[in-house]
């Protein structure tokens, strides 16, 4: 993330053409450059920074189209089940609805799997007939309610089972 700015009052306008003059800037460039080839020798990869890992996994939960379906039409709930079919059918008439393109159904069972749903794919009777089913989650109703929670993240929807955790 670039989250550090230098006031105006403190930048060099000539910093470009520093780096680009192969007398002046070479130097520091091919340092920079060996100082990352030593450490990619030594550790195997150069790494990610913590930080950088976390704002990426803040942009990939904001921007889950998976996670706002859910959010819209399901509860995370370790006793629920929904119909594999049924989720994608629901699914998709949202998508469309909202002019989403649509995941694959191996896209959605991936995050489905991941943080923050947990789901399982579980093989299950329903009203008597084998069904596939998304254990972990459940159709949201009417006394389910939205809570936004304040986290060090992007803020987030998080659904409550009755209002209650």
């Amino acid at each position: 993330p670039f989250d550090h700015k230098i006031p105006t009052e403190e930048r060099d306008p000539e910093i470009k053409k520093f780096f680009v003059d192969p007398a002046r800037g070479g130097p520091a460039v091919l340092r920079w450059c060996v100082e990352g080839a030593v450490k990619h020798l030594q550790k195997g990869k150069l790494g990610e920074p913590a930080r950088v890992q976390e704002a990426t996994e803040a942009y990939r939960v904001e921007n889950d189209p998976v996670r706002d379906f859910v959010n819209a039409t399901f509860v995370i709930d370790p006793n629920g089940k929904v119909s594999k079919s049924q989720f994608r059918f629901r699914y998709e008439s949202w998508a469309r609805s909202e002019g989403i393109k649509l995941l694959t159904a191996k896209e959605i069972a991936k995050r489905l799997r991941d943080k923050p749903y947990k789901c399982t794919e579980v093989h299950t009777a329903i009203d008597g007939k084998k069904t596939h089913v998304w254990a972990g989650i459940r159709e949201r109703k009417a006394e389910d309610t939205i809570e936004v929670l304040p986290v060090k993240r992007p803020s987030h929807l998080r659904l409550i089972d009755g209002g209650k955790e």
